[in-house]
């Protein structure tokens, strides 16, 4: 099930000029179902530095102790934000004109998501300045190139993009403020 040598070599022959907004990288990319979900498997490449970021995040706020719970919530929340998206695509799209496209869209956006990973991680390493504005950078530079994705596979005008994009980027935040919540040290406020 995890993606073949040869998928493996043409996805990140592919993000070399797609993360510099070049489609030609889209060629190098299959455009089936089976390789749309294989792809989902870049994910357990992009473990290592998500595990560093729920880390530092743990460390900088004021969250339960690391143990079974944190890391479940937080790898949970992670699989969830990851895959919400393609599946409200998948589900919504159908009939759509842009339903037979959604595969494409899906192994572009999965292996995109392995250097900004890296790139966050980059930023948690850091100096606490500088690593925040590159965590700045790096988050407006995913958010172009979702954009920039979600119009060349998925064929979508400019407003379109721009309101999936931000759609998104709402789920994601939801996402991260459930897991923060369910992993914050403070106890919560009763009502009387």
């Amino acid at each position: 099930m995890f993606p073949t040598g040869e998928e493996l070599r043409r996805g990140l022959a592919a993000v070399v000029p797609l993360f510099s907004f070049d489609d030609s990288g889209l060629s190098l990319l299959p455009r089936d179902g089976p390789s749309a979900l294989r792809s989902f498997l870049v994910m357990s490449l992009t473990l290592p530095p998500f595990l560093v970021q729920i880390l530092v995040l743990q460390r900088d706020q004021a969250m339960e102790p690391l143990g079974l719970h944190f890391f479940g919530v937080w790898i949970l929340a992670y699989v969830v934000s990851w895959t919400l998206l393609p599946l409200l695509l998948i589900e919504f799209g159908q009939g759509k004109p842009f339903e037979g496209r959604i595969a494409y869209f899906l192994i572009a956006y999965n292996w995109l998501q392995l250097p900004i990973e890296y790139m966050h991680f980059i930023a948690d390493i850091l100096p606490e300045g500088l690593g925040s504005l590159l965590a700045f950078m790096v988050l407006l530079y995913s958010l172009a190139l979702q954009w920039f994705l979600i119009k060349r596979t998925l064929g979508f005008a400019g407003l379109g993009a721009t309101a999936l994009v931000a759609f998104a980027f709402f789920l994601n935040i939801t996402i991260f403020l459930i897991a923060s919540d369910m992993t914050e040290l403070v106890p919560k406020l009763q009502d009387p």
